[in-house]
């Protein structure tokens, strides 16, 4: 994702969190994470 995005990786996981307060890596797991409790109810 950060080739696409034109970053280095730490630019890209710097400018993520700047924007969404996450980690790429712990934005995945809490979407993955919502998304199975979601399944399961």
């Amino acid at each position: 994702m950060a080739k696409l995005a034109g970053l280095s990786t730490t630019g890209f996981n710097r400018t993520f969190k700047r924007h969404l307060g996450t980690s790429p890596e712990r934005y995945v797991t809490q979407v993955r994470v919502r998304e199975t409790a979601r399944l399961l109810l």
